[in-house]
C-alpha cells in the first residue's frame, strides 16, 4: 500500500508544474455583486523571462471542505515581478472560505 501512495504522488509531482505552483497564492477577499466568492491570484515571476501563468484554485469552507473551483490568467508577468488578478468562480460566497492552489502552469509569453 505505501508504495501505491508514493507512486500516486510521484505521478501528481510530475503533473503538476511545482515551480509555478510555488510562484502563486491566492486569497478569498469578499463576495462580488453576483454573490460569488470574489478571489484574489498573485503570480510572482522568479524568472528571467516575462511568462503567462493559469492558475487552478479551489475554494474551501471555514472547516476546511471544498465549496467550488475556479481559474485565473495571468498574463506577461515581468521578470522578477509580481502580478495580482481576479480569479473567476461561481461558487457562492461563504463567511470564513479561503482559498487553495490547486494547479498552476507557467511558461515564456515571448
Amino acid at each position: 500500500m505505501v508504495s501505491l501512495a508514493s507512486d500516486r504522488v510521484r505521478e501528481e509531482a510530475q503533473r503538476i508544474d511545482m515551480d509555478a505552483v510555488e510562484q502563486v497564492a491566492c486569497a478569498v477577499i469578499g463576495e462580488n455583486e453576483a454573490g460569488h466568492a470574489a478571489v484574489s491570484v498573485t503570480a510572482t515571476n522568479t524568472t528571467s523571462k516575462q511568462s503567462d501563468f493559469v492558475v487552478a484554485f479551489e475554494l474551501l469552507d471555514a472547516s476546511g471542505e471544498r465549496i467550488g473551483d475556479g481559474s485565473a490568467g495571468l498574463l506577461s508577468v515581468p521578470s522578477d515581478e509580481t502580478l495580482t488578478e481576479t480569479g473567476y468562480t461561481t461558487a457562492r460566497y461563504v463567511e470564513g472560505s479561503s482559498c487553495r492552489i490547486a494547479d498552476a502552469s507557467r511558461w515564456s509569453s515571448r
